[in-house]
This record gives C-alpha cells, sequence and structure tokens, in this order.
C-alpha cells in the first residue's frame, strides 16, 4: 500500500503491484552503506557479527566491554575467513541476521559483552550502551517475525 497525505490532511492510499513493491524493496536494500574490511581476528567468524576497526586497520570482532562508537565497522552477512577481505554494512538494512530470534518490528539490538554478538538486552555498567539497530520486517507488508535489522549505531552511555 502507499499512502500519500493530500492538502486538507486527507489520506490517499492505493494498492501497489507485486512488482511495485518489488522495486520499493530493491531500493530499501541500495540505502545500505558498505563497506570492504579485513578480518584481523585470525580466526574465522560466523555471519551476523559486530565488527570493529582495530589500529592496524583490519576489523576485529566489537564488544560492549571495550569499544568506542567511532570503532564501529558494521555486521557481516556472510562468514568470514581468517585473513580474508569481505564486506560489512555499517548503515541500513541487513537482511536475515535476526532470522529465528522472535524479534518484532521496532525491538532494539545492543552491542553485546561477548564479542561480535548483538542482544536485545541492554548491557550493564562497566559495559557501554550502544544500540546497532532495530528490528524490521522483510518488506514493508510482513506480518509476524521481523528478520532485519536496521542498523544504525547509537552511542547510549
Amino acid at each position: 500500500m502507499k499512502a500519500v497525505l493530500l492538502q486538507d490532511e486527507i489520506l490517499q492510499a492505493e494498492l501497489l503491484t507485486d512488482a511495485e513493491a518489488s522495486l520499493q524493496v530493491a531500493t530499501e536494500k541500495a540505502k545500505s552503506l558498505i563497506v570492504t574490511a579485513k578480518n584481523g581476528t585470525g580466526l574465522e567468524i560466523p555471519a551476523y557479527s559486530v565488527w570493529a576497526w582495530d589500529d592496524d586497520n583490519t576489523a576485529t570482532l566489537a564488544s560492549a566491554l571495550d569499544f568506542s562508537i567511532t570503532d564501529f565497522a558494521g555486521v557481516n552477512l556472510n562468514p568470514v575467513a581468517a585473513g580474508a577481505t569481505f564486506e560489512l554494512i555499517k548503515f541500513g538494512r541487513a537482511a536475515g541476521v535476526l532470522t529465528g530470534d522472535g524479534a518484532t518490528a521496532g525491538d532494539v539490538y545492543y552491542l553485546g559483552e561477548t564479542p561480535g554478538t548483538i542482544t536485545k538486552v541492554a548491557p550493564s555498567l562497566p559495559a557501554i550502551k550502544i544500540i546497532i539497530g532495530q528490528a524490521e520486517p522483510a518488506t514493508p507488508f510482513s506480518t509476524g517475525e521481523a528478520r532485519d535489522l536496521w542498523i544504525q549505531p547509537q552511542y547510549i552511555g
């Protein structure tokens, strides 16, 4: 459905065709900021991990126990081999990150204390509270579980 607020505060709504809805989803995906990094952990890392920039310009797993928001590198969508170059989503939609987590649209996800993890529970002191993003449904028309994470990191304190 596409809705437009007209003059006189009248809401005009129309149903979209499947093709129009697919185009809208494709446009959303194009809004993501993707960066390239090199795995500096020396380990193979699973998909959907949170990364931070290291002093040698490689990326390492981020943790709420030792983190600065300026170090945020992004979230990987695929497993990463040790020493490999890979892509991170630094801002925007990360499709599938929350699959199986039971998330609903709007759930807030924080950087976890365990390196590379996200959690719905804000960490306690001495950890730093960093919001990684919010849960989103796959399309504006989806109901039920939200499987995507809209990455928009924020320092809470």
